[in-house]
Formats: C-alpha cells, structure tokens, sequence
C-alpha cells in the first residue's frame, strides 16, 4: 500500500512472522500502548492504528492518542478503526445482550477495557489536539452497521457477506476477552436461538474507521 514510503510499525513480537520489504522497519515495545513510542517528535506523516481499545485499557488511550499527536507532522493523519464489543443497544434482544452480558463484559470491566470505543474514542481524538475530517466516505471515513445474522433462504450475496466479515471481525477484536463455557456454543454465531434472534431484531454492530488531522 505504501511501496514508495519508509514504514514503521510497533510489535510485541521480537520475531518477524516473515520477511519484511526494504522498505518496513518494526520496533519492539514490552506491551500494547507502551509510552513513549520511540520515535522522536514530528516523525511521521501518517499513523494507522486498529483495535486499540481490545489492546489498550481505557484509562491510558487519552495519553497514547496525546502521544500519536506528538508524533505527527504538521497536517500529519491520524487514522484509527474500531469495533463496538457490544451491538447497538435498540437492536439486541434480550438472548443477546445477555450472551454479552454474561460472557465477555465482566472481562472487559475487569480488564478496563472500552466496550463502546465509537462513542468514546472521537471525543479523546478531539481533546487530543485533533480536528476531526467531516463524517462522510468522500472524505474516508466510514460508519459501518455490520448485520449479526443473515437470512440463509434468501441470495443476498451482500448481507451475507457483511454478515461473515462482522463475525470474524468481531472474533479477531473481541474473541481474546470471551468466556468459553463446556458444553455451550463457543460463539454467539453458533447458538440458534440467538441467531434467530438477531434476524428477527436486524441487530447489528458497529465499526468505524476515523480520520483525523493534526493541523
């Protein structure tokens, strides 16, 4: 995506997954969201940054945005992508929000992580120093509602697909923090009457991808 540019990217990993371009360096922090980043002020052009509220506890995603703004160049782009843990509250039933309930946000509470990051996480940008691009996809940013469940008798190639993307998405950002009880379903995807639910309510999830700018 960026062949003609210096990359850099923090890991918690010392060793490569597999070869990197001449053009990608990595540095190795101890932990997610460690501070400082170890670059000097005004680094880069363009930061890119994905589930940091799954890997960061709340309390400390103020400062690390703080810290992204320092890194930035004047009219650098800070651009972040997060998933809600929880679907939108008007959407869920009852069958649910207690999958939810009982099954990861007692971890979530007790690892202090943020279970609603599209609520939050534009307000901590903005008193980062940010301005916030105009929420609209002509200018990147996107605001997603990805369908928890799909109508298997129908063809909709699209809803079905989103619906597959939500799953493993959500699974990816969120799976780490869930309960795994014997004898039940392992997902919330695989339980039948929770997934009639979600047809039955259209519940979805949220995602966001947000642009911001240091001017």
């Amino acid at each position: 995506m960026n062949s003609r540019q210096k990359v850099h990217y923090l890991t918690t990993k010392p060793h490569r997954p597999m070869p990197l371009p001449g053009n990608v360096s990595y540095s190795v922090v101890p932990e997610p969201g460690t501070i400082p980043i170890p670059y000097l002020d005004q680094s880069f052009s363009h930061i890119r940054a994905s589930n940091l509220p799954s890997l960061v506890r709340s309390s400390k995603l103020p400062e690390l945005l703080g810290e992204c703004y320092r890194l930035l160049a004047p009219g650098g782009m800070l651009e972040v992508r997060i998933m809600d843990a929880a679907p939108v509250r008007n959407t869920a039933g009852p069958l649910m929000r207690a999958w939810i309930e009982d099954r990861l946000s007692l971890n979530l509470g007790r690892l202090f992580r943020c279970s609603k990051p599209c609520m939050l996480v534009p307000g901590w940008i903005s008193d980062a120093g940010f301005d916030l691009a105009s929420n609209n996809t002509a200018n990147g940013n996107q605001d997603m509602r990805l369908p928890c469940a799909y109508d298997q008798s129908t063809s909709n190639i699209d809803v079905e697909l989103a619906t597959l993307v939500g799953q493993a998405l959500w699974k990816d950002v969120w799976g780490p923090f869930v309960d795994h009880i014997p004898g039940e379903p392992r997902w919330w995807w695989e339980d039948a009457e929770v997934m009639s639910e979600c047809l039955q309510h259209q519940t979805v999830f949220e995602c966001r991808s947000i642009l911001a700018f240091k001017t």
